[in-house]
């Protein structure tokens, strides 16, 4: 391709050892009928094949941008390194091994310029195995006409979260700082998110988001937030202190506030069986133990720590 114009997107591309997925990831993007966005990588120090894949991209169409960092410096930072060098009013986050339909961008940049006061619009998610084969679909949050309390109820009435894959207003994405190095950072930043502005949903499935087997340990993950940095001791409990520390930081009424601590207690108790769980289980003997009215006490007790990083 040449003869770029109006560029008005960046799509951020971290990888690390990428290469098993990476060429069709970046098929999947460069086949979108949105045609004025760029995609920029940002190579963790990648020790595989990954650089000269994306030597031959570059090559090939130049709406590859790349940057090679001169070591690994984690998943965290590498999100974070491309929405800082992006320079396009528009951005969104993509995935090395995740997919999207043709329309991807197209039907997310227009549904978010539709809605003014939208920081992001994020289309419904299939995940898919590592083949590439359709397991489940689950709908975006949105959070239109809805209230704080109601805000934060959709948010984590799911065990589950995506709300940043999405078209989203750079600038708007900035204000929030650098992520988190931790468990559970984008749960919480979406939670801020939806506390300043609007998270709209883009109702047909077109991200891709791909599922490893068997998952990670707490040393692997933390291990690929961050080089070197220890795993979480209690990573949903802390989750959950950080949610209630994002809460506090908002800005919010306090009447406001309180609605919106009490429907995060609430929803996790009564509504989210999952993460519930799992905080049981991280919680010990004693929590397992628990009737309804102590287990509200106790993610209400999470939810009001100060939110030490994990």
């Amino acid at each position: 391709m040449s003869g770029l114009v109006d560029v008005d997107l960046t799509v951020g591309l971290p990888v690390y050892n990428g290469a098993r997925t990476l060429r069709e990831t970046l098929d999947a993007l460069l086949a979108q009928t949105y045609p004025s966005f760029e995609v920029l990588v940002s190579d963790n120090a990648s020790t595989d094949s990954t650089p000269q894949i994306l030597a031959e991209y570059v090559e090939r169409d130049e709406r590859v941008k790349v940057l090679r960092q001169p070591e690994n410096r984690g998943a965290i930072a590498n999100l974070q390194i491309v929405l800082e060098r992006a320079r396009t009013p528009l951005f969104t986050w993509f995935g090395a091994d995740d997919l999207c339909a043709p329309t991807y961008l197209e039907r997310a940049r227009a549904v978010l310029l539709a809605n003014p006061g939208a920081i992001i619009a994020a289309a419904d998610v299939c995940t898919i195995d590592e083949r590439g084969n359709p397991r489940r679909v689950s709908e975006q949050l949105h959070t239109v006409g809805l209230s704080v309390g109601q805000r934060v109820n959709r948010h984590l009435a799911t065990y589950g979260w995506y709300a940043s894959y999405g078209v989203a207003r750079r600038d708007l994405l900035l204000r929030f700082g650098p992520f988190e190095t931790r468990f559970g950072t984008d749960v919480i930043r979406t939670t801020q998110w939806i506390l300043a502005a609007d998270v709209v949903r883009v109702p047909e499935p077109l991200f891709l988001f791909r599922e490893r087997t068997g998952g990670k340990d707490a040393a692997t993950y933390a291990a690929l937030l961050a080089p070197g940095s220890k795993p979480a001791h209690l990573p949903h409990s802390e989750m959950l202190a950080g949610i209630g520390a994002a809460v506090r930081s908002a800005g919010l009424d306090e009447l406001v506030e309180r609605e919106a601590l009490e429907s995060a207690a609430r929803t996790v108790t009564f509504e989210n069986p999952a993460l519930l769980g799992e905080v049981i289980r991280e919680q010990g003997d004693a929590a397992a133990t628990l009737d309804h009215l102590g287990r509200l006490r106790m993610i209400r007790g999470l939810l009001g720590r100060s939110g030490a990083a994990a």
